[in-house]
């Protein structure tokens, strides 16, 4: 997997698609040239900053800030926040999911009673 952003982001962004799989191909067949026939196969490109609801932002927090993550985790009421925004994995599909179960977990508990029976 090879994953860009900033310039790189955006000089691949800039490419057709056959270009960034050519690329791709060449700089990993630099480090593992026995592979290059696997990875033309397997080749899916992605481009985040092309989605008009994304349009390739992410947002990141300071280190000082990491610790206020804790509040957006529990619920507020009946709202509850998810998002790789609030993880401790931000910009990574893992901390999105992570927060996801996590949010979903707490909306099944919140529903359950002491015995585990939904009320």
């Amino acid at each position: 997997m090879i994953y860009v952003w900033t310039k790189e982001a955006l000089l691949f962004g800039s490419m057709e698609e056959e270009q960034v799989k050519r690329k791709v191909v060449e700089q990993l067949a630099e480090i593992h040239p026995t592979l290059k026939e696997e990875l033309v196969s397997n080749c899916i490109i992605h481009h985040w900053y092309r989605l008009p609801s994304y349009q390739g932002a992410c947002g990141a927090m300071k280190t000082a800030q990491y610790g206020n993550i804790r509040y957006l985790w529990e619920p507020m009421g009946n709202v509850h926040f998810a998002g790789e925004g609030i993880s401790f994995t931000q910009k990574w599909i893992q901390g999105a999911l992570e927060s996801g179960l996590k949010a979903a977990y707490q909306v099944y508990e919140r529903h359950m009673d002491r015995n585990g029976h939904h009320v």
